[in-house]
């Protein structure tokens, strides 16, 4: 995985992405993101102490995010140097072998992992909420992203890979549905979380207009009580 993530992946990549989409007002892969990073946005407070956990280029943060109080951490030095470059005005990024997790005990309101659950394995996964709930002030959340393999994911997968230059479908080492995430957490003693699913066939319209996008996926998500969903919300209150 760290080889794909400092080696494979160009810098920024995401990033440029889903810039160029935000530019042009449309694309399927930027509305991907588009509706991800706004649907994570919502949940964020704006006078929040927050840590973008795995934060790659830093496009949460730097777009999405303006209280200025947010930190990245990312494993792929290249990223966090281009976050420090272009969004240092929005947030600090720092290259996690650079961040002690002891120093920062209680320090966050809320901290986002979104796109890292599917990578890691459910014993390292396990570990990492155990880590960043140590981070978390009292009532204080956590936020995961990760696709949700029972709703048709291979062949999004393959869609995707159509529209953008990286594909990363191979670098997969867990992949979880509802089940089981609900079944690995009770397991492991974990309290207080809900999952939600999120991000649906709405966002296909993202390939005419951004807008569409994300309106087609906020009406078929409320019409269905958010049935159906690409991706899951993992949220842990401490």
């Amino acid at each position: 995985m760290q080889e794909f993530w400092e080696n494979t992946l160009p810098t920024g990549y995401y990033d440029k992405v889903l810039e160029a989409g935000l530019n042009k007002k449309r694309g399927i892969q930027a509305g991907w993101h588009h509706i991800t990073f706004s649907t994570i946005k919502n949940k964020i407070r704006k006078d929040s102490t927050h840590l973008d956990f795995a934060c790659g280029p830093g496009t949460f943060i730097g777009k999405y995010l303006s209280n200025k109080r947010s930190t990245g951490v990312d494993i792929a030095n290249d990223q966090i140097q281009y976050a420090n470059e272009k969004y240092s005005n929005k947030g600090k990024f720092i290259d996690i072998r650079n961040f002690d997790f002891e120093k920062h005990s209680e320090e966050f309101d809320e901290i986002t992992v979104l796109g890292l659950m599917e990578f890691i394995n459910e014993n390292d996964f396990v570990e990492l909420i155990i880590k960043l709930q140590d981070m978390l002030k009292p009532k204080g959340k956590i936020y995961f992203t990760t696709p949700n393999f029972r709703f048709g994911m291979k062949t999004l997968d393959i869609f995707l890979n159509v529209f953008g230059k990286v594909g990363y479908a191979d670098e997969y080492t867990s992949k979880y549905t509802k089940t089981k995430i609900n079944s690995l957490l009770k397991e492991n003693n974990v309290k207080n979380f809900k999952i939600l699913k999120f991000l649906n066939f709405g966002f296909i319209m993202s390939f005419f207009s951004l807008n569409y996008g994300l309106v087609a996926n906020n009406f078929i998500g409320k019409l269905f009580f958010n049935y159906f969903g690409f991706l899951l919300l993992l949220e842990i209150e401490k």
